[in-house]
């Protein structure tokens, strides 16, 4: 979906990067400077009130061939690029504070097309974005809001004072602020051209969290692509007081324009937005999604995996959410339309689901078959403690711990209490540990010296071995092999590095062995199911406590029969309501 030109694009402005550094501003400077220079090579009637370009800088070869190939660029495409260039000049510190990441064209088509087709009116309603960066939504609907008034019989000044009292952008960055009301300007120049007249655009330079009080309940549609990154603890207590019922903990950012965007809204306005799908599921959003499905329909969710390529820097899973703000409401029974994308065939729909109201995961298909499934599991009440297991992370970090390691317990003095060390890379695809491989991390850490055989640390107990990072390019997202009971007896027990996840056995005599919860885990029912309830890398431990699971006791009588895992766990499921769930 990204053009592929991405890497091309950024290695010219890269090459630009050494102009930046001669000054604090130098970032503005060269944005503004490129962008003027477009402006009068492609839109001339527009230069009078262009931005003030830096005049040594206007005569840097460089710079003009890349302002010339920004000419060549229809408008959105070329926005998009200076955009993205003009976070890159600004450094790894500034970009990563205001998590400078920008929405490409084909993804804002689609958000506007979802919002109109919720019946967002591009003629009647007031639209806002208030993290509008580069304009990537600002632009295409200031367009379309022109296109469609011209066919309604109004006049260009009559169609630039609408837009200019429709159309509201905000952005903390006051250059990219800036360029927003330029790239405006381009996009309605045949308007201003005809009419002779400079619409004030109402593009805005401040803090959306803080600084939109005026706008609330205003606005008809908001749309928008947030910041996303883990705010700091000084945020958390800057934004407590407004926020307070959906954050826990030190959230991503991401998740108070949600509440931003329902406050902006009137009553059965409509929001949509684009991020990362991890607020479906992940511990920290629970109350945010408690608080959605409270004040508003979630009524389409469009996800694009990161192999589909739609933020190139950003290894995100992606979700536009689109929703309508209601009257507070105690339970919500809505179905929820699910689109999901890939590059042959573009956005499909794979059918609905209901999310949960409790704050739990949100089970979201992601491909076809996956809405019958979770149809299949819906209601079962079995987990992961229902089988007698529990989860432990990994307590070892390898470039913070100061215990000591090494290679092997020759030589080691037998007064140490030396541990197996567990790494990610020692739980293979093929189900097997394999332990004592090489790490590029730390070849000589093998086993650990935790001070003490009792230490909590240690994993005694039969147990599953899982990769904690994982992907959704993977085969399978849940990794994981059995740690034999033999190889515990015989080192005392084994301790995980943070990147391993444990399901230790606490059932003396759980239904399922340690080696058949491997295989449900690593089987395509269960895979399916996870990837429904878990966009992010990591595999959590929330997320794997809430794993539906089959009723263990004819699963297991299942397996003893000889039947296939797959087929097993399916059996399972469809017979879930004949079964009760065990005693606790």
């Amino acid at each position: 979906m990204l053009p592929q030109k991405h890497y091309l694009v950024m290695q010219r402005a890269r090459a630009l990067q050494p102009l930046v550094r001669k000054k604090p501003d130098g970032a503005a400077r060269l944005a503004l400077t490129i962008l003027y220079l477009w402006q009068r090579e492609s839109f001339p009637a527009l230069v009078r009130r262009a931005p003030r370009p830096d005049k040594r800088l206007i005569l840097e070869p460089k710079i003009t061939s890349f302002a010339n190939w920004l000419s060549e660029s229809n408008l959105l495409d070329g926005a998009f690029w200076l955009s993205s260039a003009y976070a890159l000049w600004v450094g790894d510190g500034v970009r990563t504070e205001r998590a400078m990441f920008f929405t490409p064209p084909e993804l804002s088509t689609r958000l506007i097309d979802n919002l109109v087709r919720n019946k967002a009116s591009l003629t009647h309603h007031v639209w806002m974005d208030p993290a509008s960066g580069g304009a990537a939504f600002l632009a295409p609907v200031a367009m379309r809001m022109a296109s469609e008034l011209h066919d309604r019989g109004m006049r260009p000044k009559a169609i630039l004072k609408h837009i200019a009292s429709h159309l509201i952008g905000n952005d903390i960055d006051p250059t990219l602020a800036s360029m927003s009301t330029q790239f405006l300007r381009m996009a309605l120049c045949k308007e201003i051209t005809e009419a002779g007249f400079e619409p004030r655009f109402e593009v805005l330079k401040v803090d959306a969290l803080s600084r939109l009080k005026r706008y609330r309940s205003k606005i008809d549609v908001v749309i928008c692509n947030p910041p996303y990154r883990k705010m700091v603890a000084a945020e958390v207590s800057q934004h407590s007081g407004g926020y307070n019922d959906v954050i826990v903990g030190q959230p991503n950012l991401y998740g108070l324009f949600f509440k931003l965007a329902l406050q902006l809204l009137r009553q059965d306005g409509v929001a949509g937005l684009v991020t990362p799908t991890s607020f479906m599921s992940g511990l920290y959003f629970s109350p945010l999604r408690t608080y959605l499905l409270k004040n508003a329909d979630t009524v389409q969710l469009d996800i694009v995996t990161k192999r589909d390529g739609i933020f190139a820097e950003a290894a995100l899973e992606t979700v536009i959410s689109i929703l309508k703000k209601q009257k507070p409401k105690a339970t919500s029974t809505r179905k929820t339309r699910v689109f999901a994308f890939d590059k042959e065939n573009g956005f499909t729909n794979i059918g609905h689901c209901v999310l949960p109201n409790s704050g739990l995961a949100w089970p979201v298909p992601r491909d076809k078959g996956d809405a019958a499934t979770i149809r299949a599991v819906n209601g079962t009440p079995f987990r992961l403690k229902d089988y007698g297991y529990r989860v432990r992370i990994g307590a070892f970090v390898w470039n913070r711990d100061q215990r000591q390691t090494f290679r092997s317990i020759r030589g080691a003095s037998k007064s140490r209490a030396l541990i197996p060390l567990i790494w990610s890379s020692d739980i293979r695809q093929s189900g097997r540990l394999e332990f004592g491989r090489l790490h590029h991390e730390d070849d000589s850490a093998k086993f650990v010296d935790m001070g003490q055989k009792n230490h909590s640390s240690i994993v005694c107990r039969p147990c599953v071995a899982l990769q904690r990072v994982t992907s959704p390019e993977q085969p399978r997202r849940l990794v994981g092999a059995p740690v034999s009971r033999e190889f515990l007896q015989r080192y005392g027990g084994v301790v995980g590095e943070n990147h391993v996840v444990f399901l230790e056995q606490v059932d003396s005599k759980p239904l399922l062995s340690p080696s058949q919860l491997a295989a449900v885990l690593r089987s395509e029912p269960i895979d399916r199911i996870f990837r429904c309830i878990a966009g992010a890398i990591n595999v959590s431990v929330f997320e794997l406590n809430q794993l539906p699971l089959p009723n263990p006791q004819v699963l297991a009588r299942l397996l003893r029969k000889g039947m296939n895992v797959n087929d097993a766990i399916d059996n399972a499921f469809r017979k879930q309501h004949r079964v009760h769930r065990p005693k606790a």
